[in-house]
């Protein structure tokens, strides 16, 4: 997990798009080299953080209680590890433990809750800029769904377009779907879209970390096998361990 990471440009617009192209030309066409006195700053901020921290191990002095998308099982260490970098970013003003470790804040879980909510589809969902344009527009529940004509009225676009953003959404559960008889045309049926509700970053909760080592209730293990793998699953609310035989 460490060696994995999240790649987001905040502004994928057409208007953006456009707005670089120009400079871009206006800077090879001037001669002129862009200021990078900004990127130069942060650069030199990055790695006096980076030479200061590197052996610093952080101290989480809090555990997650409730996390909503368990089903996502890559996502809690992505979070946690966010979070760890909140506190490298501020070390300077964290507590330092008897161990030498760096002790996260809680503002720290908070920072990283914010910035996730931002980004919530394209993190957790991970859907393309113009698939969360149509998701914007779909409304909650069936009773206001929208067919797939109606929504490419409102973008602007091909509905053959259209369907490939919608598959993209509906792999993701972000939106259901249904088909309902054409009135106009009998005999045909057309499909009516709408959005789901789906827990947001907010229902992330956390408690400090009890002095005593944390107690799991443990259900009986479950066992699956088949001719390649052996899963042995033990569930504890969002605790979950999997181990798989290799060959």
């Amino acid at each position: 997990m460490r060696n994995r990471f999240i790649f987001i440009n905040p502004d994928e617009s057409k208007e953006q798009d456009w707005s670089i192209s120009r400079q871009q030309q206006a800077t090879i066409i001037e001669d002129q080299m862009p200021d990078e006195n900004l990127f130069l700053t942060a650069q030199a901020m990055t790695k006096s953080i980076v030479d200061a921290t590197m052996e610093t191990k952080v101290g989480i002095p809090f555990y997650i209680s409730y996390w909503p998308f368990e089903d996502k099982r890559w996502l809690l260490p992505q979070f946690l590890y966010s979070a760890i970098i909140i506190t490298k970013i501020n070390y300077k003003k964290r507590k330092i433990d008897e161990n030498g470790k760096l002790i996260m804040a809680e503002e720290d879980l908070i920072k990283a809750r914010d910035l996730w909510k931002k980004f919530i589809e394209r993190i957790i969902y991970r859907v393309s800029l113009p698939a969360k344009q149509v998701l914007d527009i779909l409304p909650f529940g069936d009773l206001n769904a929208m067919t797939k004509a109606e929504l490419a009225i409102e973008l602007g676009c091909s509905t053959q377009h259209l369907g490939e953003l919608l598959e993209e959404l509906e792999e993701a559960g972000l939106i259901s779907s249904q088909k309902m008889e054409d009135t106009k045309r009998k005999g045909l049926h057309s499909e009516e879209f709408w959005k789901n509700k789906l827990p947001g970053t907010e229902a992330i909760t956390w408690k400090p970390l009890p002095q005593e080592p944390l107690e799991l209730n443990l259900g009986p293990p479950t066992l699956e096998m088949n001719d390649r793998n052996l899963t042995v699953a033990v569930s504890a609310g969002n605790w979950c361990l999997d181990l798989a035989m290799l060959h």
